[in-house]
């Protein structure tokens, strides 16, 4: 997922943010268990299927992952998706998301991500067990 724009980063003690212009990925300092959220509005796509994907350490996860379709490719329609899931990270593992067209027929669209909005919590420090 490309960021665009980055209106603010919030830079916490133990994860390193890698936002800019060509990446969106997220390297922690230790291990740990951590819990993950990606949230952001969606426009474009032309009707077709779309597969939002974590991936850990550059490979799939295989879990937290959204399939959704865009039922108005005309820029006018906003779409929300979401993912949530929990997995254990050793340190200096980075988390990144992808995004994949799963229909490769009918005419190419363009397809933005708005308001991204991803939270990364490692479960330990916050007392939750």
């Amino acid at each position: 997922i490309t960021s665009a724009s980055v209106t603010r980063n919030i830079t916490s003690k133990n994860i390193q943010d890698y936002a800019d212009s060509n990446l969106l990925k997220f390297t922690v300092a230790w291990g740990g268990y951590y819990f993950i959220t990606f949230n952001a509005n969606t426009v474009g796509g032309n009707t077709k299927r779309w597969l939002l994907e974590p991936y850990k350490n550059g490979e799939a996860i295989g879990y937290g992952y959204a399939l959704f379709t865009q039922t108005n490719g005309d820029g006018t329609t906003y779409y929300d998706v979401s993912s949530s899931f929990i997995d254990y990270l050793t340190r200096d593992a980075y988390v990144e998301f992808y995004i994949t067209l799963q229909d490769e027929e009918g005419p190419e669209t363009e397809f933005f991500f708005q308001n991204i909005s991803i939270n990364i919590y490692q479960l330990e420090q916050v007392g939750i067990h």
